[in-house]
């Protein structure tokens, strides 16, 4: 019988199986290029993690009024207390990339899961994705 552990509200439960994606967050910066007017975009590996992917249907509602940035997947992980993910970076899950909305490392305090929202940007190939990740 599989261990699982039960996320709450949502009677949903991740069990060893479900954390099989590997998510790649990454860290931008801009560094000045020679002969060039524009920063050249680069993109470090922070972490690597193996998640469960939730995509979430609709648009989040806070008080009342849309959220600014639609969110269009919920990622689950492992608690891990050496992690540092915030909303500066980009997560990268096979051949699409998403921008993290959302960062909860401690997912209701129990030390067991940890939660990162993402509205998606599109696949790699997409020269917004490839130049200039805003």
């Amino acid at each position: 019988m599989p261990n699982c552990t039960r996320i709450k509200p949502a009677p949903y439960k991740v069990c060893t199986g479900d954390l099989r994606f590997s998510l790649v967050i990454k860290s931008r910066t801009k560094s000045a290029t020679n002969g060039s007017v524009e920063p050249e975009l680069n993109l470090a590996t922070v972490a690597t993690i193996f998640v469960m992917q939730k995509s979430i249907k609709g648009s989040e509602i806070f008080n009342g009024t849309d959220i600014v940035g639609q969110i269009t997947d919920a990622f689950y992980f492992r608690y891990n207390p050496n992690l540092s993910i915030d909303i500066t970076n980009i997560a990268q899950l096979g051949g699409e990339f998403y921008t993290v909305e959302e960062v909860d490392l401690n997912l209701e305090g129990r030390r067991q899961f940890g939660m990162i929202k993402c509205s998606k940007r599109g696949i790699d190939t997409l020269l917004v994705n490839r130049l200039n990740l805003k």
